[in-house]
């Protein structure tokens, strides 16, 4: 074999190997996705309906996480019932009908609730209907008592504060949590999701 020639068998094998490498690891990324049990075809529907897109920028700035409606089921049965202590769906309706009447302060207690909410969706807890009527309820209080996303954030960490026992009682990884979520609002959802924005289409 000549060089020439060998040199072209080596370009040649050079590209059936990338073509492989290339498929397999987008194969094994589709895997993944799949895998982690997240309904990103639902997360990204449910953004047609302005109400249910500012219901995901909330979550995003109470929690610095995704709507975990759609979670996978044992994701968010494990967030309910090892974060929140709820062993089941009787107790989480009745923990939202605490936050409803109030513990902290409005913007804290109504985060929760839409935060909850979502969650009693993913666990199999609470149909979507139901879900989403706590969820939207809990958005129109909201509104109705700030005026920005930014006050929003400000009266949410007053009322974290109050759950704790004081500014200075706040643990330093909830702090972090909240600086995190800040971002995540901002760069994922503003200015997309106005304060006002969400109303029925």
């Amino acid at each position: 074999m000549s060089w020439s020639h060998a040199i072209w068998f080596v370009f040649v094998l050079a590209i059936f190997a990338g073509y492989y490498f290339f498929n397999n690891r987008r194969g094994n990324a589709q895997a993944t996705d799949a895998d982690d049990g997240f309904d990103r075809a639902r997360f990204l529907a449910d953004r047609s309906d302005p109400r249910k897109f500012w219901a995901q920028a909330a979550i995003a700035l109470y929690q610095d996480d995704s709507d975990p409606g759609c979670w996978k089921r044992d994701n968010a049965l494990r967030c309910l019932q090892n974060g929140w202590s709820t062993p089941d769906g009787a107790e989480l309706i009745e923990l939202i009908q605490s936050y409803i009447q109030g513990e902290c302060n409005l913007a804290f207690d109504k985060l929760r609730i839409i935060f909850l909410a979502r969650a009693g969706r993913g666990a199999g807890w609470l149909d979507e209907a139901t879900s989403w009527t706590y969820a939207f309820n809990a958005m129109t209080e909201i509104q109705r008592h700030y005026t920005s996303w930014e006050q929003l954030r400000v009266a949410m960490d007053e009322g974290r504060a109050d759950w704790y026992g004081g500014k200075d009682e706040v643990p330093k990884k909830q702090l972090e949590l909240s600086n995190r979520g800040w971002n995540r609002l901002q760069t994922n959802y503003m200015p997309q999701v106005p304060f006002y924005g969400a109303q029925s289409a």
